[in-house]
């Protein structure tokens, strides 16, 4: 994970104004689509067909949600596949949505992901959390993560004279609880 020092919060980043505009989108998709429910429920045509009820900003707004379900799902295959090249293409693919359609990075996100987007080493990177800030997660071949960071550090100090935090972590098969029994107790 990259750390752009970017700090932010939730209550005045805009997150609150994406919510109600994919409330408010779907809202009228529904009025088009009576059988739809939720975004789950939607093609990416049928909001592509409503382009001009929703208005640019919305439609861009539904139309990410509507490409990260289907994003959402074709990582799980990867995943399930262990086609880790899908997977981060899919990342940057997210990153891109996120940052273009739902407009929830910033200048020092989009830098750390298209600082490592041309790299064979990297498979994929994307913005995480709430977006206006944070870090960028990054699937990176192992021996490569130290020459990434440092290349990237240098980059971003010279762009923003921002020192870049990383924190190196592994894939894993998920949580688990700490007991005595992990802790060699």
């Amino acid at each position: 994970m990259l750390d752009s020092k970017v700090k932010h919060t939730l209550l005045t980043s805009g997150y609150n104004d994406r919510r109600n505009e994919v409330e408010q989108g779907l809202a009228l998709l529904k009025e088009q689509y009576p059988e739809v429910k939720t975004f789950r429920d939607l093609t990416e045509a049928q909001v592509e067909a409503s382009k001009n009820i929703l208005g640019d900003v919305v439609y861009r707004r539904c139309l990410f949600v509507v490409r990260e379900i289907k994003r959402v799902l074709d990582a799980v295959t990867a995943l399930e596949n262990e086609d880790f090249a899908t997977l981060g293409k899919l990342m940057f693919a997210t990153h891109d949505g996120l940052s273009k359609n739902y407009e929830v990075s910033c200048e020092e996100l989009d830098f750390l992901a298209d600082a490592v987007r041309n790299n064979e080493n990297v498979l994929g990177a994307r913005m995480m959390g709430g977006g206006f800030g944070g870090c960028t997660i990054n699937l990176v071949k192992k021996d490569a993560v130290n020459a990434i960071i440092e290349r990237v550090s240098q980059e971003y100090k010279e762009k923003f004279n921002i020192k870049l935090e990383a924190y190196k972590v592994k894939i894993s098969k998920g949580t688990s609880q700490y007991t005595t029994e992990y802790a060699g107790i």
